[in-house]
């Protein structure tokens, strides 16, 4: 009569060859342990930005911004959708805002705006 099943493996470590015996529960916890951290796709840093243009016509602003990592975007001057158009309109050339940027729906857009104090 067969009571359980034969693992053979060949650890490289302890740690592996602790996960060998666990149950699966605890097996899965640790492999989450050791697997690199990710970063939350919804975090969206603030970025100190300059508004060089509103355009109200089409839910646009060009700002002029520091690199933006989270987006692969170097620095530069560009014209970008808003997707939160609330605040637009109090908005003028030369104010400081931060935004924050993001891909959406293929396109980069500004996805959060707020006065910088």
């Amino acid at each position: 009569m067969i009571v359980g099943s034969l693992l053979l493996v060949a650890p490289a470590s302890l740690a592996q060859t602790q996960l060998a015996y666990m149950n699966s529960v605890d097996w899965l916890r640790q492999i989450e342990l050791l697997r690199p951290k990710q970063k939350d796709p919804n975090e969206r840093p603030w970025v100190s930005s300059e508004v060089r243009t509103v355009d109200l016509t089409t839910n646009q602003l060009t700002v002029s911004h520091p690199p933006i990592p989270s987006i692969n975007m170097p620095a530069m001057t560009m014209t970008l959708p808003v997707q939160d158009t609330a605040h637009l309109r109090m908005l003028k050339p030369g104010d400081k805002v931060q935004i924050q940027a993001a891909e959406v729906d293929g396109a980069v857009k500004i996805v959060n705006v707020r006065m910088q104090h």
